[in-house]
This record gives C-alpha cells, sequence and structure tokens, in this order.
C-alpha cells in the first residue's frame, strides 16, 4: 500500500508526494489502519507546508 517518494525537492516533486500521501490517507482509513492515517496525515501536511512556504517566497520576490 506504499507509493513514497524519497526526498522529494522541487514544488512540483513535494506537491506530487503530498497527493500520494492523501492517497494512502483514503486507503489507509477504508482498511482501517489508523496510524498509517496518521503517518499519511503528518507527511502530507509537512510537504504542503514545505510548498506553501517556498510560494509564498517566490510570490514575496517578484
Amino acid at each position: 500500500m506504499s507509493i513514497e517518494m524519497e526526498n522529494p525537492e522541487s514544488v512540483l516533486e513535494k506537491a506530487d508526494a503530498a497527493s500520494n500521501w492523501v492517497a494512502q490517507m483514503l486507503l489507509a482509513h477504508q482498511v482501517g489502519d489508523e496510524d498509517r492515517f496518521i503517518k499519511a496525515h503528518a507527511e502530507a501536511s509537512c510537504l504542503l507546508f514545505d510548498v506553501t512556504v517556498e510560494l509564498e517566497q517566490r510570490q514575496s520576490e517578484s
């Protein structure tokens, strides 16, 4: 059930990895795997926070 991207670096890679974690959240929920759901949620949240920070920095630079 695991599709993980190792060390995503670009904004696009981070957004893609986060979407994979969100998909894993749904699968974990469907099979009742609370630990996996929590891990996927944490990973997606961290990646999306990074994406938000990077996009905000780019916007403030322009």
